[in-house]
């Protein structure tokens, strides 16, 4: 069983391949400038108090732990297996984020790419930001809203914006026989812009499962105690 938590609201959700489940906000929700989005890859957990968190979904299966976070600057997803992790970040040039470990930053101009090693894990990923006429992106947000068949997490603000459309964050994933393959998808109507990623991970054979934790230890991204502020 998983959770998909916006403010205010509560949806379970059971399963790991579910219909899509909608998330709605209904406070004021600003885009950033889309070319002020960086795509960043880390080695590490980053404790969830760097991100303003508007859904999240976590899920356990295969011996890895999954969890996707929506963000007003696109998505955060951590991939955990063993003693390895894999941290995906959309989010601006001026984003307060660690240093350490943190492995790739690419601008979202165009089409880019990247590829790396994890602990034995293959990680590639491919993104790209497109600006579409207004018709063009019209169809394509109304797409991305209606296709109910795409397992995966969707958040849609309410607030309308130009042309009455309102951001839109959606992420699928894939299991295959080797890894997972992740698409994501953000539309900023204020620019008739999409931004998109794609993430395959695919771990060693025989790769250790991650360990449940002890009963009566905290989360692993737990506050410190005491409210300090989170290591960077």
């Amino acid at each position: 069983m998983a959770v998909v938590r916006t403010r205010g609201r509560a949806y379970t959700l059971f399963a790991y391949r579910i219909p899509r489940k909608r998330a709605f906000m209904t406070g004021a929700f600003t885009r950033p400038p889309v070319n002020q989005l960086v795509f960043q890859l880390f080695d590490r957990t980053v404790h969830p108090e760097f991100f303003d968190t508007l859904a999240h979904r976590r899920v356990c299966r295969d011996g890895y732990t999954l969890t996707v976070r929506m963000t007003p600057t696109g998505h955060v997803i951590e991939w955990i297996c063993g003693n390895v992790c894999i941290l995906e970040v959309t989010a601006t040039a001026t984003q307060e984020l660690p240093y350490r470990g943190r492995l790739l930053t690419h601008p979202f101009q165009g089409e880019r790419r990247g590829r790396c090693a994890i602990g034995g894990v293959r990680y590639e990923v491919s993104l790209q930001a497109e600006v579409l006429t207004p018709g063009v992106f019209s169809h394509v947000h109304a797409e991305l809203q209606a296709d109910s068949a795409r397992p995966g997490v969707l958040f849609h603000c309410r607030p309308h914006t130009r042309e009455g459309l309102a951001p839109l964050g959606l992420v699928c994933v894939q299991p295959l026989p080797t890894g997972l393959n992740i698409s994501s998808f953000h539309t900023y109507p204020d620019e008739f812009a999409v931004i998109k990623t794609q993430s395959l991970i695919e771990p060693p054979p025989g790769m250790p499962p991650t360990k449940e934790p002890p009963k009566g230890n905290p989360p692993r991204n737990s506050s410190p105690k005491g409210g300090s502020s989170p290591r960077r």
